[in-house]
């Protein structure tokens, strides 16, 4: 239980306000340097849900702790506190040795929309993970309102017009890998750093070779086929996507997740609303998510009841695929939310 007490403590905090919070928040910033790293995780997500500008200069040193996962807390605090002294220190978790830190860094900018954040986010568009290039490309769409994907040199070239040649963002290693392949030979195909090889095929043949995938007796390549189908976008993926979300891999099932929100098809809705409550936490975020995405007025109670969830990226997704569906924002106060979706069925 003690790892669980910071927590604890935000929801007193939160129920009681005023002088409860002030009382407590000198003690969350003390756990952040007990020696169990579960016990500052929990207060890195206590400071975040309280909000409190004192912990500012605390959760940015805790982004150098030797934990990822408390890193990746600290991250997510920060961007909640609303603080601009955050910013610098959330872009420079963009290079953290973690992709889970990194990923959470560039969702969280995408979440603050400070235009600091443009160049390095496209840098990070180069990364190596795929999750990390996803939440950059999203990141920089909620920022600008332009729509480049993941295509690092589109988003280059237009960031060199915004701010001329010189101030231009320096070639990923990535990037830079594939110019030296495109030169090396026009004659042979070469393969893209995806595990799947089918660049130059036709769009029919290569869903047809993913769905094959689905069913591969490798977990990887199945996870990294759910993804490929999530990127392609092509409908007739949706229902062995579907059955993916019952795959015995945690790995498979949350890319499935995340896979059917990205093609947006409403046959999705109540797989997805039944993966909520899933016993893996990266399955319910991605299936709140995907939620929010395909915009389906079913989920609305599902994801009302997804703010109760232990997770706090679960609570923020369900928070967040709400104020898409409904267009109304209680953030992730559940007693408000039941209280107005009562409102609306009466």
């Amino acid at each position: 239980m003690r790892a669980y007490g910071g927590f604890a403590i935000a929801l007193s905090c939160l129920r009681q306000g005023g002088e409860e919070v002030e009382d407590r928040v000198t003690e969350l910033i003390e756990q952040l340097k007990d020696r169990d790293w579960r016990v500052r995780k929990s207060a890195a997500e206590a400071l975040g849900e309280i909000k409190d500008k004192r912990a500012v200069k605390p959760l940015v040193e805790a982004l150098k702790d030797e934990n990822w996962r408390v890193r990746e807390s600290a991250v997510l605090a920060l961007k909640d506190t609303g603080d601009e002294r955050a910013i610098e220190s959330v872009i420079g978790a963009l290079k953290d040795d973690n992709e889970v830190v990194r990923s959470a860094a560039a969702w969280a900018l995408g979440e603050i929309g400070d235009k600091r954040a443009v160049k390095p986010l496209i840098k990070a568009l180069g990364d190596e993970d795929w999750l990390v290039r996803r939440s950059a490309a999203k990141a920089l769409i909620r920022i600008t309102d332009k729509d480049f994907g993941t295509d690092y040199e589109r988003w280059r070239r237009w960031w060199c017009r915004q701010v001329g040649e010189r101030q231009k963002p320096p070639a990923s290693k990535r990037s830079q890998e594939s110019t030296a392949q495109r030169k090396a030979s026009t004659k042979k195909q070469r393969r893209a750093p995806s595990p799947i090889p089918v660049e130059k095929t036709k769009k029919q043949d290569r869903v047809s070779t993913l769905l094959a995938r689905l069913k591969n007796k490798n977990w990887r390549v199945r996870k990294a086929a759910a993804v490929a189908l999530g990127e392609i976008g092509d409908e007739r993926a949706v229902e062995p996507l579907i059955r993916a979300l019952q795959d015995k891999n945690k790995n498979v099932r949350w890319r499935a997740a995340w896979a059917l929100g990205e093609i947006g098809d409403k046959r999705a809705v109540e797989p997805l609303i039944e993966a909520l409550q899933d016993k893996s936490k990266n399955v319910r975020w991605c299936a709140a998510q995907a939620l929010g995405e395909i915009g389906d007025e079913r989920a609305v109670e599902p994801l009302i009841e997804a703010l109760k969830d232990d997770w706090p990226y679960v609570r923020r997704s369900a928070a967040k695929a709400l104020n898409k569906i409904t267009g109304q924002d209680f953030g992730s106060h559940y007693k408000k939310w039941r209280k107005w979706w009562c409102r609306q069925k009466c």
